[in-house]
């Protein structure tokens, strides 16, 4: 009889154990209830006081350093107006390209089909188109155009971190073209197949553009970044009438999101993933400092981070989605953006023309585009 009693009650606890088992996966897989009241009283209680990374250490991923919350963010936003989005504009153009306007830029030298054995295994892919855009200081960019095998008639730009090629981006361009989405990939200057051209310049001598440091000897340095999307757009609108065009960008790529969301309007919604935060934000963190071109002070002087927001989400039917990776521990993570998400927020708001918002993924603690992440812009996009 009491065997019997035992054997109920451990299969009775068995049988919980396996509830509780199922019920917790699908709690953080699927984010069933209560998973966004746990996660609500999780982030309160990181952004009043700090949070431990998930992992044995207990390390202190982050905290919003009181002396970060003595800046005054809205008194560092210039742009009140549309009158100011153009004005503010039209300084950052005359920044970096040493132009008036965009209209100089021409299209890619050249654009072939090729094959490219890497990308042999997307089931959705139709075809690539290589674009080849040649710069100043004998600087190129190489960009891929796949196209899906059904198309939605909606053009996606995507721009990778750096180091890395046009590859590393492979599960995001597989995602979006099973999706019906043409993407336009892209490399950071001096990275994966781009060039590494040697210049001559007076003062300087004869070297090579390695790595992005070297950009700040030559004229507008910004400038190889973000021209070979606007170049490539110009491209796209000569020969395409995509529906809409948007934009996700992986950390130094998300910088460059920001950029060109900023100058070039025709960029409707971009999504910037693990960006770099505004400079009073992470001048207290070494892992989120940022290259060269994260901290130019000419840049940030005509635009700082902040206005480069308001930019990038300014206009009819535009709007940024900025996805920060809570976790992540070798770069910009936490929950530092809610210094700021509100306040550009309102401006855009006021205005009445555009959308801002920030989100925060906390599925994982990489510096990547997590596949919660991928749903999250899929979401966004599908609203449109």
């Amino acid at each position: 009889m009491l065997m019997k009693i035992i054997r109920s009650k451990l299969f009775i606890i068995l049988i919980v154990a396996i509830i509780s088992l199922v019920y917790g996966i699908m709690l953080v897989n699927y984010k069933i209830f209560p998973y966004s009241i746990l996660k609500y009283v999780q982030d309160e209680f990181a952004f009043r006081y700090w949070l431990v990374r998930p992992d044995s250490n207990k390390e202190q991923i982050y905290a919003i350093d009181e002396e970060y919350k003595k800046v005054d963010v809205r008194a560092l936003i210039t742009i009140n107006s549309e009158k100011d989005f153009v004005s503010k504009r039209k300084q950052l153009i005359k920044l970096i390209f040493k132009k008036d306007d965009l209209d100089y830029l021409s299209i890619p030298e050249e654009v072939v089909r090729v094959n490219d054995d890497r990308y042999s295994d997307l089931s959705s892919l139709r075809s690539i188109d290589k674009m080849t855009i040649r710069m100043d200081f004998g600087l190129e960019s190489i960009s891929y155009l796949f196209k899906p095998v059904k198309s939605n008639n909606r053009l996606l730009i995507y721009h990778e971190r750096h180091p890395g090629g046009i590859i590393s981006g492979k599960n995001t361009i597989r995602f979006f073209l099973k999706k019906g989405f043409s993407v336009l990939a892209f490399t950071m200057p001096l990275q994966g197949m781009n060039n590494k051209p040697y210049v001559t310049l007076e003062r300087f001598g004869r070297f090579k553009l390695r790595r992005h440091e070297h950009l700040k000897f030559i004229d507008s340095p910004i400038k190889p970044f973000v021209e070979p999307v606007v170049v490539a757009l110009n491209y796209i609108f000569k020969e395409y009438n995509f529906r809409d065009i948007s934009m996700v960008g992986i950390s130094g790529g998300a910088s460059t999101a920001y950029l060109v969301a900023a100058i070039d309007k025709r960029v409707q919604y971009s999504f910037p993933v693990a960006g770099g935060y505004p400079i009073f934000l992470k001048s207290n963190d070494d892992q989120c400092e940022g290259d060269f071109e994260q901290n130019w002070p000419e840049l940030y002087k005509v635009a700082n981070y902040l206005e480069l927001f308001v930019l990038g989400s300014f206009g009819e039917g535009r709007k940024q989605v900025q996805i920060f990776n809570k976790y992540e521990t070798d770069s910009c993570g936490g929950l530092k953006f809610r210094l700021y998400d509100k306040v550009v927020s309102e401006i855009i708001e006021r205005n009445m023309k555009g959308s801002f918002k920030v989100l925060s993924d906390d599925t994982h603690r990489d510096h990547k585009i997590s596949s919660y992440a991928l749903k999250m812009i899929l979401g966004e996009l599908e609203l449109y």
